[in-house]
């Protein structure tokens, strides 16, 4: 089987999703499609689909429906059905005898280690269970093609893992695999890839030749977690990955900078680098992307915090905390602290404790024992309104437009607005005037109609719009490209250089590497903290070895 889609363009209204796009798919080969919220993925994917169609090309060679499987983005499960009763459903829609259905179930489920929650209801998953289940609902009747959107977004490192071997097994039997994805890293696990950016393809074939043809020159220098003696370039060829520094010149000559060392160039810096030269060379040309603001906007909207803390001083902080639901335990004698100027990350698989954790230090939940702190007051409103959160769901109204969500925010921190000019005075940092700048960038429409990257970033200076001393983010950068995680990680260690405090949970290694300690969750426990580099080196706990193996700090 062989899928050609030539010249292949889509348009929304007046907005080109999809530009001029040409390539193809094979039997038992897997096409990983990389690119940032807007980049014209997942409409790809719907055609792959048979969801919409051209407004121009063709395409040959796609199978009727009943020979695709196709996993939408929020992983296409039923919340109120059993994982069984799911994947009868889906049995039921594609007409399986029996014996067929039985067979393919035992052996996905087995797979994906998914045997003891057969009867638990898809809402009652954690995520990374819930995303398998996923997997194997679309490729259950054994499709020649599958279709999988973003399959591994917001999964901890050793489920990504574990989805990966359903989907590399799939292929190996014959079938057509396109996957889409915000992990970079993940390029490498397919058979090819395709770089996408505004619709257009930037870069195609496999990951081994899109790094070995990478133009310039790339250079780093360590820049470490002590970040008061470290000032990082400011460029637009500059950026940072976990503890290291990179600076690209677009020279292939280029002498290696003072302080620098000659960098050999992986799949990801690979991508970093053909989107920043195609964002200088785009940088001055009105954008047509499905996303209205580009990245300049967004980082017009975000400034430095200029926060009064003492750096050191405890904002947060829980002593040996439990928190049960029925008779399940989901934190058992937890402590932790987070201080002012200072980066706390909370990592661990899906269904860990992590949110939990966040929602009792907000005090959102009552711990069943122990005791939790905020600016050294039990939780209440008045330590509510020095918190800046963004939980998991992102917390914004969808009716209601991006200056509407903002302002009913502001309105809920009890601040007043000076009519006359519509300016806010404030203390500094991301002030309430930049974030109604990039709400009305937005314009009127619901923020449901928004691009899920646009809704992150949206809900982070919401969150920060009222100069918070702690900020408390739960996975703010999942499904986000990787040049808007940098520009968002330059953004929190500023704020961390002014003095706030900011609790954050991920699941990019990178990201942990980049906080000044973190908290390894398992099963409701804290079992182990510190750098990232010190639980690597001094730990040998099986669980903590395959967590770093599988989603590699570097990456």
């Amino acid at each position: 089987m062989n899928i050609e889609l030539h010249h292949v363009s889509v348009n929304y209204g007046e907005v080109q999703a999809l530009a001029d796009f040409s390539a193809n798919f094979r039997a038992g080969e897997i096409t990983v499609i990389i690119g940032g919220d807007g980049a014209g993925k997942s409409t790809l994917l719907k055609l792959l689909a048979r969801g919409i169609k051209p407004s121009l090309g063709t395409i040959s060679g796609l199978p009727d429906s009943q020979n695709i499987g196709y996993q939408s983005a929020d992983s296409g499960t039923w919340a109120n059905l059993s994982v069984q009763g799911n994947m009868n459903f889906v049995g039921t829609i594609f007409k399986m005898n029996n014996n067929q259905l039985h067979e393919r179930m035992h052996s996905l489920v087995a797979q994906a280690q998914l045997d003891s929650a057969l009867h638990r209801s898809a809402r009652n998953l954690s995520g990374g269970m819930r995303q398998k289940l996923g997997c194997i609902m679309a490729s259950l009747h054994d499709p020649d093609l599958l279709v999988l959107d973003e399959p591994t977004t917001g999964v901890d490192p050793i489920s990504r893992n574990e989805l990966w071997k359903l989907i590399i097994n799939e292929a190996q039997h014959g079938k057509a695999v396109v996957v889409a994805t915000t992990y970079v890293e993940e390029a490498t696990r397919g058979t090819s890839m395709i770089l996408l950016d505004k619709g257009r393809i930037v870069a195609e074939g496999s990951a081994s030749d899109i790094t070995r043809q990478s133009p310039g020159s790339l250079f780093s220098r360590p820049c470490g977690n002590n970040r008061d003696n470290e000032e990082l370039d400011d460029d637009d060829e500059s950026w940072r990955r976990g503890n290291t520094q990179y600076l690209w010149k677009s020279s292939s000559h280029a002498e290696t900078p003072e302080g620098y060392n000659p960098a050999e160039i992986d799949i990801e810096n690979a991508c970093i680098i053909r989107l920043k030269a195609r964002q200088n060379r785009n940088r001055k040309q009105q954008s047509h992307s499905i996303d209205p603001p580009d990245t300049a906007i967004v980082r017009s909207a975000l400034q430095r915090v200029d926060n009064q803390n003492q750096s050191g001083r405890e904002l947060l902080s829980a002593q040996d905390v439990t928190k049960r639901f029925g008779k399940q335990t989901a934190l058992a004698d937890v402590s932790l602290s987070v201080n002012a100027g200072e980066i706390v990350g909370l990592i661990g698989s899906n269904g860990a404790g992590k949110t939990t954790l966040m929602r009792v230090l907000l005090g959102l939940e009552s711990p069943n024992e122990g005791q939790t702190t905020l600016m050294g007051d039990s939780p209440n409103l008045r330590t509510r309104e020095k918190i800046g959160y963004v939980p998991q769901g992102l917390g914004l109204y969808p009716t209601l437009s991006a200056e509407q969500n903002l302002k009913f925010a502001r309105s809920m921190y009890s601040h007043k607005l000076q009519r006359g000019n519509n300016q806010v005075t404030d203390t500094g940092g991301l002030s309430y005037t930049k974030a109604l700048e990039f709400a009305q960038s937005l314009g009127g429409r619901p923020v449901q109609k928004l691009s899920l990257g646009i809704r992150r970033m949206l809900a982070y200076l919401i969150a920060t719009s009222h100069d918070p001393s702690l900020l408390i983010l739960d996975e703010p950068t999942s499904g986000v490209d990787p040049i808007a995680r940098m520009e968002l990680w330059d953004e929190l260690h500023k704020a961390a250089d002014r003095g706030v405090g900011i609790l954050i949970t991920t699941h990019y290694m990178s990201e942990a590497a980049q906080c000044d300690r973190c908290v390894l969750l398992s099963a409701g426990k804290a079992i182990v903290s510190g750098t990232v580099e010190e639980m690597m080196n001094n730990h040998s706990n099986p669980y903590i070895t395959s967590l770093f193996k599988s989603g590699n700090p570097n990456t």
